[in-house]
């Protein structure tokens, strides 16, 4: 039941993530996260977590558990999705500068993987968490 429920919301986040999209950079400074679910052979509720700051336009990638797994942010910018994966360990985190134009949607998603060569290969789908484009601070 628990990855039926998680490949329904994984499919329908990787379906919303194209949908959804706020301003990268509207007035003042805003703030994004997405996290990702727990894969089925750990105990954390999360394993990772993305961040999107719009001032600056820099995304950051932590891993959150100790599960064996990399974390993954997903950007999406209209039609084209960026994987940006954290493969560096439990308790670390991966910052990107992107470069966007004023305006420009975006939204955000965490999952789980294991690298296997190439930027989708690996990434364990069942883990995507909802995408975010909300701003939280």
């Amino acid at each position: 039941m628990r990855i039926a429920a998680r490949a329904a919301v994984a499919a329908s986040a990787l379906a919303l993530v194209g949908l959804a999209s706020a301003p990268a950079n509207a007035a003042g400074n805003e703030v994004y996260v997405a996290y990702s679910y727990g894969a089925d052979d750990s105990s954390c509720e999360s394993g990772g977590a993305i961040g999107f700051e719009s001032y600056g336009e820099r995304v950051t990638i932590s891993d959150t558990c100790k599960d064996g797994h990399s974390a993954i942010g997903v950007v999406n910018l209209g039609s084209t999705f960026y994987y940006y994966w954290n493969r560096n360990g439990a308790g670390t985190t991966r910052a990107v500068d992107l470069d966007l134009y004023e305006g420009q949607p975006v939204a955000i998603q965490s999952c789980l993987g294991d690298w296997s060569g190439t930027p989708t290969g690996g990434i364990l789908w069942d883990t995507c968490g909802p995408a975010n484009t909300r701003p939280t601070a």
